[in-house]
């Protein structure tokens, strides 16, 4: 069988999808799927169509927008998708919606999406991305962490990733613990669409308490980034699904999160976390601010029982193990292409 990957957005090699694409390929590899990885081309709807005859389906990671081509094919065209309200279902005419989340699948189903499958979540490689002792220490010291409490956030500098709020719950966490560090990698420390973070840090009076990795780093680099981080702490205010979440938890590190779409989503234990906040409605998509102060107690509260945060780092570990394993991600995917005619 050959299957092309395709992805919605161009060619970058730090952007979560190719990543994705990268891992799911590799474990269809194991079960002697053969797969093509292939982003946006120019090329001629027509032409294009002739190309693609050699596949035997495609499964596709984006919007229905991004996809022009699948009315042009007679092979299955499935849509890894999420969405943050019920979209337009003409948008999903001839194509093979499976959604990444229950939320997502919710919001198909409201719209009257026809051609929906179950949910098949996002996977990571849960051998690479995991608990490991000598790089925690390697990594703490290198970046002078010492036995400080690592508190850490990745993500690219958008909008939606709030780091107005997690600088602010940052603050009111080292009125208590005054020695402890927030971990942050992302693209970027300033950006016009998100924030400017050093001016956060300054605001805050946090300049010698938190520490930043910017740019592009490789996965073995990731891994003991989280590695180093004793809760992993994710305010953003809407995700389509929060790969990092189930990067850190791999990695045995306690997640924190509110009720979002996306990471709360992707937890074993979101009764324990009563994050306050303000919903708000953004032409259709339900956005959520997490109180700052709120939020603070909840990591307070667990940082004072470490039983507790040593139990939500088993749990996360176990729950990511048997639930978005990126080999468990494939024999999903090949359970469903058997049941078309490929």
């Amino acid at each position: 069988m050959k299957l092309l990957l395709l992805s919605g957005n161009p060619y970058n090699p730090n952007l979560s999808f190719y990543h994705q694409f990268k891992e799911l390929s590799t474990a269809l590899n194991n079960y002697r799927i053969e797969t093509t990885i292939a982003f946006p081309s120019r090329k001629s709807k027509t032409k294009l169509s002739e190309n693609l005859k050699q596949f035997n389906a495609i499964i596709a990671l984006g919007y229905p927008d991004q996809f022009k081509i699948n009315r042009y094919l007679d092979i299955p065209f499935f849509l890894w998708t999420q969405v943050s309200k019920p979209p337009d279902v003409s948008g999903f005419d001839n194509l093979i919606a499976v959604p990444l989340t229950r939320t997502t699948e919710v919001f198909l189903l409201t719209a009257g999406v026809k051609n929906l499958e179950k949910v098949i979540p996002h996977g990571v490689n849960t051998d690479i991305f995991r608990p490991d002792n000598k790089k925690r220490l390697s990594t703490r010291k290198e970046l002078g962490l010492g036995n400080k409490m690592v508190i850490g956030f990745a993500g690219n500098n958008s909008h939606r990733k709030r780091y107005d709020v997690l600088l602010e719950t940052f603050s009111y966490i080292t009125q208590k613990i005054h020695d402890s560090v927030l971990l942050i990698k992302t693209d970027k420390k300033s950006t016009e669409e998100g924030f400017n973070i050093p001016g956060l840090i300054d605001k805050y009076n946090l300049r010698n308490s938190v520490k930043i990795i910017e740019g592009s780093v490789s996965i073995e680099r990731m891994v003991c980034i989280y590695n180093a981080m004793d809760i992993y702490l994710h305010l953003s205010e809407w995700e389509g699904f929060g790969i990092p979440v189930i990067e850190a938890g791999a990695c045995g590190v306690p997640v924190i999160t509110h009720p979002i779409q996306g990471p709360y989503e992707l937890i074993p234990y979101p009764h324990i976390l009563h994050i306050e906040g303000k919903y708000i409605n953004e032409d259709g998509t339900l956005l959520r601010y997490a109180e700052p102060q709120s939020a603070a107690k909840t990591v307070l509260s667990l940082v004072k029982t470490p039983n507790k945060l040593k139990a939500l780092s088993f749990s996360m570990r176990e729950h990511v193990l048997h639930n978005f394993s990126i080999n468990l991600i494939a024999k999903k995917w090949l359970e469903l292409l058997n049941r078309y005619p490929v």
